[in-house]
């Protein structure tokens, strides 16, 4: 088994993007609620149209975490939306952080959000 790689995602990335943005929020999230609900939540929360979006958008990043040729987690980054009085339109925030069960509480979580921060306090900070 090889280490696990980190990378920026690029738009010919949206389909394991999207996948595993699927992926991760059935094991984490989806016994919470009917799969009705679910099924409706999916499409525009991590479906390839919304992915693909996502990633033509020059204000939002996505990170890919790969390990023998398998996506086994993921971040995303982009414009602060929080409603809160301090926030500006140049505040950035982390949007989703996920790995699939059988990867979580090993470190990678670490280096990830590493990533993520050194974009937003390098490359993804506004001008």
């Amino acid at each position: 088994m090889s280490e696990p790689t980190i990378r920026r995602a690029t738009l010919e990335d949206a389909p394991a993007l999207s996948g595993i943005g699927v992926q991760t929020f059935m094991e984490t999230w989806a016994h919470l609620y009917s799969l009705a609900d679910v099924e409706v939540f999916l499409p525009p929360a991590y479906g390839l149209a919304r992915t693909e979006a996502d990633l033509a958008d020059p204000a939002k990043a996505a990170w890919l975490v790969e390990a023998d040729g398998a996506v086994i987690g993921y971040a995303q980054a982009g414009p602060c939306d929080l409603p809160h009085g301090d926030v500006t339109s140049s505040c950035l925030e982390l949007k989703r952080i996920y790995f699939l069960k059988a990867w979580q509480n090993g470190g990678l979580g670490e280096r990830l959000f590493a990533a993520v921060m050194a974009w937003m306090h390098k490359d993804g900070a506004p001008d």
